[in-house]
Protein backbone atom coordinates (compact mmCIF):
# COMPACT_ATOMS: atom_id res chain seq x y z
CA UNK A 1 0.00 0.00 0.00
CA UNK A 2 2.87 2.48 1.32
CA UNK A 3 4.31 2.34 -2.55
CA UNK A 4 1.09 3.07 -4.02
CA UNK A 5 0.64 6.06 -2.20
CA UNK A 6 4.29 7.34 -2.72
CA UNK A 7 3.68 6.34 -6.42
CA UNK A 8 0.47 8.31 -7.19
CA UNK A 9 2.12 11.07 -4.89
CA UNK A 10 5.20 10.82 -7.40
CA UNK A 11 3.03 10.98 -10.38
CA UNK A 12 1.39 14.15 -9.02
CA UNK A 13 4.41 15.98 -8.82
CA UNK A 14 6.08 15.12 -12.18
CA UNK A 15 2.56 15.93 -13.68
CA UNK A 16 2.25 18.95 -12.40
CA UNK A 17 6.14 20.04 -12.16
CA UNK A 18 8.25 22.83 -14.52
CA UNK A 19 11.60 21.56 -16.16
CA UNK A 20 13.64 22.11 -12.86
CA UNK A 21 11.08 20.54 -10.73
CA UNK A 22 11.42 17.46 -13.04
CA UNK A 23 15.05 17.20 -12.76
CA UNK A 24 14.26 17.68 -8.55
CA UNK A 25 11.58 14.74 -8.64
CA UNK A 26 14.23 12.27 -11.01
CA UNK A 27 17.07 12.86 -8.87
CA UNK A 28 15.14 12.35 -5.43
CA UNK A 29 13.73 9.03 -7.10
CA UNK A 30 16.87 7.76 -8.43
CA UNK A 31 18.69 8.84 -4.81
CA UNK A 32 15.73 6.72 -3.07
CA UNK A 33 15.97 3.74 -5.40
CA UNK A 34 19.93 3.62 -4.38
CA UNK A 35 18.81 3.79 -0.37
CA UNK A 36 16.65 1.18 -1.29
CA UNK A 37 19.39 -0.63 -3.21
CA UNK A 38 21.69 -0.76 -0.10
CA UNK A 39 19.31 -1.57 2.26
CA UNK A 40 18.93 -4.43 -0.01
CA UNK A 41 22.24 -4.82 -0.16
CA UNK A 42 22.64 -5.14 3.47
CA UNK A 43 19.81 -7.82 3.76
CA UNK A 44 21.17 -10.10 0.90
CA UNK A 45 18.10 -9.43 -0.71
CA UNK A 46 19.27 -10.14 -4.35
CA UNK A 47 15.93 -9.26 -6.08
CA UNK A 48 15.31 -6.40 -4.01
CA UNK A 49 18.61 -4.79 -5.02
CA UNK A 50 18.62 -5.72 -8.39
CA UNK A 51 15.05 -3.85 -9.19
CA UNK A 52 15.91 -0.83 -7.17
CA UNK A 53 19.12 -0.54 -8.91
CA UNK A 54 16.98 -0.73 -11.98
CA UNK A 55 14.96 1.42 -11.21
CA UNK A 56 18.12 4.14 -10.76
CA UNK A 57 19.33 2.95 -14.11
CA UNK A 58 15.93 3.86 -15.87
CA UNK A 59 15.97 7.19 -13.78
CA UNK A 60 19.38 8.43 -14.96
CA UNK A 61 18.85 7.13 -18.69
CA UNK A 62 15.87 9.25 -18.62
CA UNK A 63 18.28 12.50 -17.34
CA UNK A 64 20.67 11.14 -20.32
CA UNK A 65 18.21 11.63 -22.76
CA UNK A 66 17.20 14.52 -21.85
CA UNK A 67 20.52 16.23 -22.57
CA UNK A 68 21.12 18.60 -25.60
CA UNK A 69 24.35 19.27 -26.21
CA UNK A 70 23.41 21.78 -28.72
CA UNK A 71 22.09 23.68 -26.31
CA UNK A 72 24.13 22.87 -23.03
CA UNK A 73 27.32 22.96 -24.19
CA UNK A 74 29.65 21.96 -21.91
CA UNK A 75 27.32 21.42 -19.07
CA UNK A 76 25.53 19.28 -20.66
CA UNK A 77 28.39 17.23 -21.81
CA UNK A 78 29.98 17.16 -18.60
CA UNK A 79 26.34 16.19 -17.04
CA UNK A 80 26.53 12.89 -19.40
CA UNK A 81 30.00 11.81 -18.40
CA UNK A 82 28.94 11.82 -14.56
CA UNK A 83 25.49 10.23 -15.60
CA UNK A 84 27.79 7.81 -17.49
CA UNK A 85 30.19 7.42 -14.13
CA UNK A 86 27.03 6.88 -12.01
CA UNK A 87 25.49 4.22 -14.71
CA UNK A 88 29.25 2.34 -14.04
CA UNK A 89 28.51 2.63 -10.33
CA UNK A 90 25.41 0.82 -10.19
CA UNK A 91 25.89 -2.00 -12.48
CA UNK A 92 29.22 -2.90 -10.37
CA UNK A 93 27.30 -2.35 -7.38
CA UNK A 94 24.39 -4.67 -8.95
CA UNK A 95 27.19 -7.24 -10.19
CA UNK A 96 29.31 -7.34 -7.33
CA UNK A 97 27.07 -6.61 -4.87
CA UNK A 98 28.54 -3.90 -2.74
CA UNK A 99 27.19 -1.08 -0.93
CA UNK A 100 30.17 1.18 -1.38
CA UNK A 101 29.67 2.32 -5.36
CA UNK A 102 25.90 2.66 -4.16
CA UNK A 103 27.17 5.10 -1.66
CA UNK A 104 29.38 7.12 -4.36
CA UNK A 105 26.62 7.24 -6.78
CA UNK A 106 24.10 8.68 -4.49
CA UNK A 107 26.56 11.38 -3.08
CA UNK A 108 27.03 12.72 -6.87
CA UNK A 109 23.54 12.78 -7.15
CA UNK A 110 22.65 14.56 -3.60
CA UNK A 111 25.49 17.05 -4.56
CA UNK A 112 23.61 17.41 -8.09
CA UNK A 113 20.15 17.56 -6.45
CA UNK A 114 21.54 20.59 -4.25
CA UNK A 115 22.83 22.71 -7.31
CA UNK A 116 19.34 22.09 -8.59
CA UNK A 117 17.89 23.26 -5.41
CA UNK A 118 19.99 26.35 -5.31
CA UNK A 119 18.87 26.97 -9.30
CA UNK A 120 15.57 26.85 -7.95
CA UNK A 121 16.17 29.94 -5.26
CA UNK A 122 18.28 31.83 -7.74
CA UNK A 123 15.91 31.68 -11.21
CA UNK A 124 18.49 33.89 -12.88
CA UNK A 125 21.04 31.54 -12.27
CA UNK A 126 18.79 28.69 -14.49
CA UNK A 127 18.45 30.61 -17.30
Amino acid sequence: MKNRAHDAYLESRVMSADRLELVRVLYEAAIDAITGAQRHVREKNIRGRSDEISKAQAIIAELVDSLDDEKGGEISRTLRQTYSWVLTSLATANAEQREEPLADAAGVLRTLLAGWRQCALEPDAAA
